[in-house]
Parts: C-alpha cells; sequence; structure tokens
C-alpha cells in the first residue's frame, strides 16, 4: 500500500491540539484522548439510560410533573425549571 499524497489535518476533539491525522477515522490526537473520548460517551450513555429508567417509571394519569421527572423528559435544570416558574 502506498503513502497518501496529502495530509489530513485535523483538530482533537478532546483537547483541541491540531495533529496530523494518519487515517481518515482518525479524530484524536492520540491514544490518551481516545479514551477519554470513550469514557465520555460511555458515561452519557450511562446517564440516558437511567433517565430512561425515570421516565418509563411516570404514571400516564398523572397531572403533574415532579422537577426530577421534568429533567429526564425534557433536559431542563432544576433551576431553569424554577425560573421559568416564576416568570
Amino acid at each position: 500500500m502506498g503513502i497518501a499524497k496529502f495530509e489530513i489535518r485535523r483538530k482533537c476533539m478532546v483537547c483541541g491540539e491540531p495533529f496530523m491525522a494518519k487515517t481518515i477515522e482518525s479524530w484524536y490526537c492520540s491514544p490518551r484522548c481516545s479514551k477519554i473520548a470513550y469514557k465520555r460517551r460511555r458515561d452519557e450513555e450511562i446517564r440516558h439510560s437511567k433517565l430512561d429508567v425515570i421516565v418509563r417509571k411516570i404514571p400516564k394519569s398523572q397531572e403533574y410533573v415532579k422537577v426530577s421527572e421534568a429533567y429526564a423528559l425534557f433536559g431542563i435544570s432544576k433551576d431553569t425549571l424554577y425560573s421559568l416558574n416564576n416568570s
């Protein structure tokens, strides 16, 4: 396999440092940044699965939702909900 005749310059999606990508699929400058990105994706998946459990437990006939349920449904923080309530 031959050497590419062009350079792929990218900015690392984790640390923001510019780097020369070795392949078209390279998005991270180092194995360290790749591991950090993997951990962030995994933590986000865990967070979403916990929110899904909360949403599934909400009764359909409930007139109002709790603050934690509103966060799980809409992704709105507690502070934002309270400020919307006061306006």
